[in-house]
């Protein structure tokens, strides 16, 4: 199962740093922090734009949190940018477990 938002969020909140964020269409948190690093190096990551791609997102955390440890680089990073897709695919992966998920795209009106 991907991970639910809960467990995103855990992920974020053990790094650290300034959190940012908007909310989604319908409401749900899109959240982001930054990580300052001592260096001179800048970087954005970001995942979860394609909703039914639930890999990236634990991609986007462990680089995260690699980055982190090495205290050099400073990013961003916003690992669910589609909270209301992924909300979709986190449904349908229930309650459809057969279906092919990897082959769709789902949108905040569930397209």
């Amino acid at each position: 199962m991907p991970f639910a938002p809960s467990a995103i969020e855990a992920h974020l909140k053990a790094l650290g740093g300034t959190r940012f964020g908007t909310r989604s269409r319908q409401g749900r948190p899109v959240p982001g922090a930054f990580i300052e690093g001592s260096g001179p190096g800048r970087l954005a990551i970001s995942a979860g734009q394609h909703a039914n791609e639930s890999s990236p997102i634990v991609g986007a955390l462990r680089a995260a949190r690699d980055l982190a440890a090495e205290g050099v680089v400073s990013f961003t990073l916003n690992p669910l940018e589609n909270p209301d897709g992924y909300a979709v695919f986190r449904e349908l992966c229930q309650t459809q477990p057969r279906h092919m998920h990897h082959a769709a795209r789902y949108t905040a009106s569930g397209a």
